[in-house]
């Protein structure tokens, strides 16, 4: 019975993991047309806290059962992780909800790249922005997009490559461009050249302030 409520709760928070990657891999597919980030946070906090109810209940069904596995410290692990893994998805959520509110005419930058089944093999990072490192009032990234206020901007785009844990820079590149509001800009790289280039660029539907 140990062993049984133990795979029990490993089951569970390994299914919320697969079907946030199945979830996030969707969007790669569909880099042709505008997606809202709200909803997809609300999806993500949904699978999220589905994992948690249904833990908490089965630990408290064992509770009241009296099962005497109940008590054991790697199950107890494994559901203190799927709470910590809610709450950061939350927090996620209430962040991107508030700049969201702040800036509801946002434009999103993808990175239009070959992806695993578990991380992106290269990855984009807005480096500086209008010469301001890590300028939270006018991007924020998400979801492996950025969102950005419209108007004029002077990126420094960093290309990394990411091998498990290692993160590699592997180089920089300068753009000057204006972001129209409302809009969705797919980026592509040209390794060889080492330059970016805008592949695809489509407008919202209609305001995205709201899920």
């Amino acid at each position: 019975m140990y062993i049984y409520h133990f795979w029990a709760f490993v089951t569970i928070w390994l299914l919320q993991f697969v079907v946030a990657n199945m979830l996030q891999g969707r969007k790669s597919w569909h880099l042709n047309r505008w997606y809202n980030p709200l909803r997809i946070a609300i999806t993500e906090l949904m699978i999220f806290g589905g994992a948690v109810i249904i833990s908490v209940a089965y630990f408290l069904y064992l509770y009241r059962t009296s099962e005497p596995s109940l008590f054991s410290s790697f199950s107890l692990c494994i559901l203190v992780c799927i709470v910590v893994v809610f709450a950061d998805a939350l927090i996620k959520f209430l962040r991107l909800k508030r700049w969201i509110n702040k800036h509801s005419n946002y434009a999103i930058m993808v990175f239009d790249t070959p992806t695993s089944w578990i991380k992106s093999i290269r990855r984009l990072h807005i480096g500086k922005l209008d010469g301001v490192k890590d300028a939270k009032e006018k991007a924020f990234f998400y979801d492996k997009s950025t969102l950005v206020v419209p108007g004029k901007h002077e990126f420094c785009f960093d290309i990394k490559k990411q091998s498990g844990k290692t993160i590699d820079h592997l180089y920089s590149v300068y753009m000057d461009f204006n972001v129209a509001p409302s809009t969705m800009y797919v980026l592509k790289e040209n390794e060889d050249a080492k330059k970016l280039y805008i592949s695809y660029s489509c407008s919202a539907p209609e305001t995205n302030s709201q899920p």
